[in-house]
């Protein structure tokens, strides 16, 4: 949303033959009258993904996802900022390197401190966690990795910042070829120190105690309740298409 007055859908659309998927956006007034429909082709032609979108201070808001550099979904990583006509003021990408590289999500500091996103980088069989913070006009502050035991999948999907400047990142961890991913979050604050109390990072196993099995866990999305988080996401216990709803 943009201070309550418009709304804002993030997805892909077909561009055609040439141009493969576009990421895709649209502005809505309150009462649903659309104001604008803009979309993003990156050199490459191909598929270009809106995974995140932040608004908040009327004045601009941040997109983040990925665009892929060849047809196997290698991709660089992806952030945008736009003023609320649609017009891009910067961009930033994180090159594949050979792997994977999204921005999940993206979130902005409520104290005006900078965006942060969260996403993965590295081969499609062995991804790390990565959450970075850029300031207000696109510069790098930090970035910061985890990667899970044994190599295997791993992956931020969900971020959120508190008033205080904390921030919350959930996603999952698959430690080895064929395990169910576990739920994973962690925090940090605004310097990307994690600290030492009880409770700043953690793990809820997948069924059957993380073993390798069918199932799935995996969590994505944050929202401030009380000044606490909630944690939400889907589960599915044999892998055949039916999800639990989990919080």
């Amino acid at each position: 949303s943009d201070g309550g007055a418009y709304v804002y859908v993030l997805g892909e659309a077909y561009g055609g033959p040439v141009n493969g998927q576009d990421l895709w956006m649209r502005k809505y007034s309150i009462a649903g009258v659309m104001q604008w429909t803009t979309t993003y082709n990156s050199p490459n032609n191909l598929t270009d993904r809106g995974m995140g979108l932040v608004g908040g201070d009327g004045s601009n808001f941040y997109v983040s996802g990925d665009q892929y550099v060849d047809v196997s979904g290698n991709s660089d990583a992806l952030l945008q900022k736009y003023d609320t006509n649609a017009n891009l003021l910067w961009q930033k990408t994180v090159a594949s390197a050979g792997g994977r590289r999204t921005w999940a999500d993206v979130a902005r500091d409520p104290g005006g401190l900078g965006v942060y996103v969260a996403g993965r980088e590295g081969p499609s069989t062995n991804t790390d966690i990565v959450v970075k913070k850029y300031d207000n006009t696109g510069l790098v502050e930090w970035t910061t990795t985890y990667a899970g035991p044994n190599g295997g999948i791993d992956e931020g999907v969900g971020l959120f910042v508190s008033l205080a400047s904390n921030v919350y990142v959930a996603g999952y961890e698959r430690r080895s070829v064929g395990q169910l991913d576990d739920v994973w979050v962690r925090r940090y604050n605004k310097d990307a120190f994690q600290g030492g109390s009880a409770g700043t990072t953690k793990i809820w196993a997948g069924t059957n105690g993380g073993l390798a099995s069918l199932g799935t866990n995996w969590f994505g999305g944050f929202a401030p309740v009380n000044g606490d988080y909630v944690v939400f996401g889907a589960t599915s216990p044999q892998n055949n298409c039916n999800w639990d709803l989990n919080v």
